[in-house]
């Protein structure tokens, strides 16, 4: 039966007032149960919260299309009998037939492959029939040239072949403009005209009739609402009808909340399939040999980029470069008379110019989408130059040519925000390539524009890829060309010395020779022998083997950590470092250690490596290298590496690849029934519990396996080495044996059995609450560090964890007695108590603490709180707390806040407690409460300070020591956790404050942060991400002006304290709010900012520097040569100075982001011999621009 996940009037169990009537009937606020459960779940017991059962619906709906899918031919559902049904799916063959026709039909039949979202292995589209005509509606996301629309034909021929129903296919491009209605659409085609609106409602009010909508990323947000509209309207007639939309990743607020499904990269045999279907054997040839080329391999996983290397002429030569494959790419779309004579039409010729200058200001900004004023302008300024030029005459409007762009280029529309972008973000680096080449050959012998070229183009790593491409264009062009492309690696090694790696590599011979002896002098004495250095890493990236005998030493040295560190020190391992012999070599080095070798230049290279390695396991004495190289190559997927190993493979190989598992599957017919035959004879012999877990997980059908599970479970022989791979069979096997899983690792807990690491997790996913005084005994132990401890913690009930609470509780009263003599006994068993309680389950610690919550003292409320508060954060799914248990810390708060205030006996320690429960529940209802603890915070710590100074600082202990100690962080994390408006205008009014206006000043930032900067921000040396600072140069300097509210309030509260009259306190605090509120967008404040850094101290004013830099401006290096001049005039009297390294470097590391960046090598060279060593500017040289280290 169907039962409320919330209740569907008041009263009722989990009734959500916020809810619409809409919503509490809807399908998505139901759960298939039996009866007594769902008497069960709407019983009085806490445990059946929304999430959970929530949590229920979606394992259960993983679960169903699991199963369907690895047992497709068990729930088809086939589209009702009778003349109109027959009639429909007639139409839709002829309708299909249409598109066979048209040029949108795939030009082979090679079925893609699908991710579905919780479901661990790939699909095709075959496999999704049954699935769709009896489950759910689905998503099919995919970037450009995935083939989105390939995959939507393979679905509907499927369908129409299995006889479970009709798809039919509507471009939403094509239905967008033609301003009707979705159906209305269909029928109007001339495949349908014998039907009529009656009887497709007819035949779609029972199951099997699937709508394939194509492009929802195509249509702009006036579509997308009409469409929005169209489909809830048909799905509240219709509710048998299906839905399977593509889209982009950029456009995924589709109408339906279904699962979603990735496209995934063409395997190599998809690639020899449609190469042998468009090319014949001369098309596997060519996929074998670009597959061997750096960079071009990536690109034919696309099938947009495979189809246009199978689409070149016979005569033609194959790309040996991916820019070559791309200037290929680009060549086959204006071969297309349509498309040439539509692009003449508009542009006359002058695409190639208007695209360079879109993907120049694309890059320059970092970014893949150009904003539409901004794209409007490019063409408009590139039109001007042409005409200028005398290449144009007649300036057409630049949305008629980005229209133009769009219709017959590689540009294509972004909705939201309004703007353009290339199809592939490796075309618009193409494309911008053409720019960065035409500074390198400007930049011979004309220093100005040498300096132009290294400022605007090297010295910005999203410069990368089109440096590469031009590299690889002049490497290949005149002997001027190549004179251009040496000195710019010259000019790259200068800048940073990892891209002119790059260049080298991506290079030719010739210009190799023109550099090779500088730079091999230079390397030589930047590297230190016996050290995996950034000198190592040059010679690796480079993959010159001319750097052989330098590399040699430390992939054969006698630490295991320095032979691994050395193959992963770049980004890819290139084997031609090794030189000549580097097969021989291999061979020579003994057994363990070429097996660790061979395995990690598998899995840090490319298909070089996997030659490599090949080449030298094929004749290996030992058994157990082959079988590891094998492992390591199967997870690369290079599976002709693997057939090649297999067939010359001796029984004892075999033996050990399929004892530990090491091939998923094998293409090779031949070689899967030998694998087969192995497996079976072990099976009758010796197979392990490990192995036959793994064969339970990976098979198919729905065979009631989970008593076998449980049993496994609960005997598997866990060593240290084994561990992790237990660990991931484990997690594999929870996804179809969750309880089966738990039940085996708690036999494991009640036997004392080895427990695999997050054991608890699997164990609090399963929801037990268990009132058991064996494992409260054992969760109660006196041990540390006891993972059966934590992992009986993760299933006991409230109960059970009220006695664990209450003997921390106790534990707290011990730490101190009477006197204030420290126990640390009592302390460290306070903290393992602590540590463990994080492990339960956070809705029964929470009844737990509620049933304790009024009768216990100030001192246990601030114990109680700090349980809550530690435990994991929202992150963690398997213990999250709901909506029900965010309501009832609010209570706790309230409660436990009102008595302290009430009563005016609560100590700053147990209102700081409450200050960070109050983080856990981030409502907005509590902010009043917020606020009126932290007023007393601030009263009772002004009044410390005050007896402290009254009775002299050293007399009275308690007062000295309450008033140096801050809890303002604690009221902060509280303030940030609650995100709202109410929120940022409380902060506003502490800005002022001297104890707290940092600490609020800080909040008004995470604000804006939240709201405004990527989620995915890096940090490396204390610094943000570099790109990030690229991208925030490129928006200072094109609106210097741009400022935000948080800012502007900020800044407003700094003008007031450093107004005239102004106490050294008031600047102090001023300075401080500064640091905080410089890394945002403010403005033009030159006038505040001369005057802070001039109050400042010299550590603040470092702090403040590095604020401003973040916020995308450049400093002036006079500023920070004096700033380092005062460290070394500071230490003549306080040598110490030098000793803290964080004194000089917080300096040094703002030299990269200063302007006249030629006055900083001098300082960097008058270093005293000390801090000069390579230690000491690793981290400006890391953090900042990689430029210095060819400069030492």
């Amino acid at each position: 039966m169907a039962a409320h996940i919330c209740a569907a009037a008041p009263g009722g169990k989990r009734y959500d007032a916020n809810q619409t009537v809409e919503q509490r009937r809807s399908a998505d606020n139901g759960i298939w149960m039996c009866e007594d459960h769902a008497k069960i779940v709407d019983s009085e017991d806490p445990r059946y919260t929304v999430e959970l059962l929530c949590q229920w619906k979606a394992h259960a709906h993983q679960a169903s299309w699991r199963r369907v899918l690895r047992e497709p031919t068990s729930a088809i559902a086939v589209i009702g009998e009778g003349e109109l049904n027959d009639r429909l799916r007639a139409a839709v063959r002829a309708d299909l037939e249409v598109f066979r026709r048209s040029d949108r039909w795939p030009s082979t039949a090679v079925p893609l492959q699908l991710q579905i979202e919780g479901i661990g292995e790939p699909v095709s589209p075959s496999a999704l029939v049954t699935a769709l005509t009896t489950l759910d509606d689905l998503v099919i996301v995919a970037p450009p040239g995935m083939g989105k629309t390939t995959a939507l034909f393979q679905t509907a021929e499927a369908v129409l072949a299995a006889g479970s129903g009709a798809p039919i296919l509507i471009p939403l491009g094509d239905w967008a403009s033609d301003n009707v209605a979705l159906l209305e659409s269909v029928l109007k085609r001339h495949a349908y005209r014998e039907l009529s609106a009656e009887d497709f409602r007819a035949v779609a009010a029972k199951p099997g009739v699937i709508l394939l909508l194509d492009g929802w990323n195509e249509l702009d947000a006036a579509s997308r609402n009409r469409l929005t509209t169209q489909v809830k309207r048909l799905q509240g007639e219709l509710p048998e009808l299906r839905l399977v939309i593509s889209t982009r990743r950029q456009a995924l607020e589709v109408p339906v909340d279904c699962p979603r499904a990735e496209l995934l990269p063409l395997a190599r045999t998809q690639q020899v399939d449609i190469a042998r279907a468009l090319r014949g054997d001369g098309g596997v040839r060519m996929i074998d040999q670009a597959r061997r080329m750096s960079g071009i391999r990536e690109l034919i996983t696309i099938p947009l980029y495979l189809k246009a290397l199978l689409s070149l002429p016979e005569d033609a030569p194959l790309p040996t470069t991916k820019e070559a494959l791309l200037r290929a790419f680009v060549a086959s779309l204006e071969r297309d008379p349509q498309r040439a004579q539509a692009l003449a039409d508009v542009v006359h010729g002058t695409h190639q110019r208007l695209l360079e200058s879109l993907a120049t200001s694309g890059t320059r900004t970092s970014s893949t989408t150009i904003a539409d004023v901004v794209a409007r302008r490019c063409v408009a300024e590139a039109e001007d130059a042409l005409a200028r030029e005398g290449q144009l005459t007649e300036k057409p409007q630049p949305d008629t040519v980005l229209d133009a762009l769009v219709s017959h280029h590689a540009l294509t529309r972004v909705r939201e925000p309004p703007g353009y972008s290339f199809q592939h973000q490796q075309i618009q680096e193409w494309y911008a390539s053409h720019f960065a080449e035409r500074l390198i050959l400007a930049a011979i012998g004309n220093a100005p524009a040498r300096d132009r070229l290294m400022a605007e183009v090297l010295d910005q790593p999203q410069w990368e890829e089109s440096i590469l491409f031009s590299c690889e264009r002049l490497a290949r062009g005149t002997p001027a060309d190549q004179d251009a492309c040496a000195a710019a690696i010259v000019a790259a090694f200068e800048v940073d010395p990892m891209l002119a790696a790059d260049m080298v590599f991506r290079a030719t011979e010739s210009v190799w020779a023109r550099v090779a002896t500088d730079i091999q002098r230079q390397v030589g004495r930047w590297h230190k022998s016996g050290t995996v250095d950034r000198a190592v890493r040059f010679m690796l990236t480079s993959g010159r083997p001319e750097f052989s005998e330098l590399i040699w030493p430390l992939i054969t040295h006698e630490k295991r950590d320095v032979r691994i560190t050395v193959v992963r020190a770049c980004r890819r391992f290139r084997p031609s470092v090794l030189g000549a012999r580097a097969a021989e070599r291999i061979a020579q080095m003994p057994a363990e250690v070429r097996k660790t070798f061979l395995s990690e230049m598998v899995h840090q290279s490319g298909i070089e490596g996997f030659d490599l390695a090949t080449e030298v396991a094929k004749r290996d004495p030992e058994a157990d290298v082959r079988a590891e190289v094998i492992d390591a190559l199967a997870f690369r997927r290079a599976d002709q590496h693997v057939a090649k190993l297999l067939r010359s493979a001796d029984g004892k190989t075999w033996d050990l690849v399929a004892r530990h598992d090491l091939l998923d599957e094998v293409s090779d017919e031949e070689m899967k029934a030998q694998l087969e035959e192995v497996r079976k004879r072990q099976a009758q012999h010796d197979l392990s519990l490990q192995a036959r877990l793994r064969r339970i997980v990976h098979a198919s059908g729905a065979a009631d396996r989970n008593a076998e599970v449980t049993a496994i479970v609960a005997e598997l022989e866990i060593t240290k080495d084994g561990r992790q791979g237990i660990e991931w069979l484990l997690d594999e096997a929870r996804t179809r044996y969750l309880h089966s899983v738990a039940e085996g690792l708690l036999k494991r807990v009640r036997a004392g059995n080895t427990l695999v690491y997050g054991a608890g997790d699997l164990l609090a996913a399963a929801c037990f609450d268990l009132e058991d005084d064996e494992l409260l005994r054992l969760a109660l132990a006196d041990t540390q560090r006891d993972e059966r401890a934590e992992a009986a913690v993760s299933v006991l009930g409230p109960g059970a964890l009220g006695q664990i609470l209450d003997a921390l509780i106790e534990c707290r009263r011990r730490i101190r007695d009477e006197s204030g003599a420290h126990n640390q006994a009592a302390s460290d068993r306070y903290h393992e108590l602590l540590n463990r309680l994080k492990r339960a389950r956070s809705v029964n610690l929470l009844a737990a603490v509620q049933a304790r919550s009024r009768t216990v003292s100030n001192p246990d409320i601030a114990v109680l709180a700090n349980v809550i508060s530690h435990l994991p954060q929202d992150g963690d799914g398997r213990r999250p707390f709901n909506e029900e248990g965010r309501a009832a810390i609010v209570e706790l708060a309230t409660a436990w806040g009102n008595r302290m205030l009430t009563r005016g006996d609560g100590t700053r320690y147990e209102m700081a407690a409450l200050a960070e429960l109050a983080a856990r529940a981030r409502a907005v209802d509590l902010l009043p409460l917020l606020k009126r603890l932290l007023d007393e915070e601030l009263r009772q710590r002004e009044a410390f300070r005050a007896e402290a100074s009254r009775v002299g600082w050293s007399s009275c202990a308690k007062a000295l020591d309450e008033a140096r100690m801050s809890y303002s962080s604690h009221y902060r994390w509280a303030f940030e956790a609650i995100n709202t408006p109410k929120t940022d205008a409380l902060m506003r009014e502490y800005l002022r404050d001297p104890e707290f206006g940092p600490e609020a000043a800080q909040v008004l930032v995470k604000q804006w942060e939240t709201a405004n900067e990527p989620r995915d921000k890096g940090f490396f040396g204390g610094w943000r991400d570099l790109l990030r600072l690229v991208e925030k140069r490129a928006l200072r300097q094109r609106d210097p002006d741009a400022s935000c509210n948080a800012a502007d309030a900020i800044f407003g509260a700094i003008d007031e304290l450093i107004a005239e009259g102004a106490s050294e306190e008031q600047h102090k605090q001023a300075v401080a709010l500064a640091v905080i509120g410089a890394r945002l967008p403010h403005g033009r404040r030159d006038a505040v900012m001369k005057k802070l850094l001039h109050v400042a101290p010299r550590r603040s004013r470092a702090n403040l520097l590095q604020s401003l830099v973040y916020s995308g401006k450049v400093i002036d290096v006079e500023v920070v040569k004096n700033g380092i001049a005062e460290v070394f005039e500071e230490a003549k009297t306080h040598a110490w100075i030098l000793h803290e390294r964080y004194n000089l470097s917080q300096w040094l590391d703002l030299l990269p982001f200063a302007d006249r960046l030629d006055e900083a090598f001098p300082v960097i060279r008058d270093l005293p011999a000390d801090q000069r060593r390579p230690g000491q500017l690793e981290e400006m040289i890391t953090v900042g621009f990689p430029r210095y280290s060819g400069h030492f």
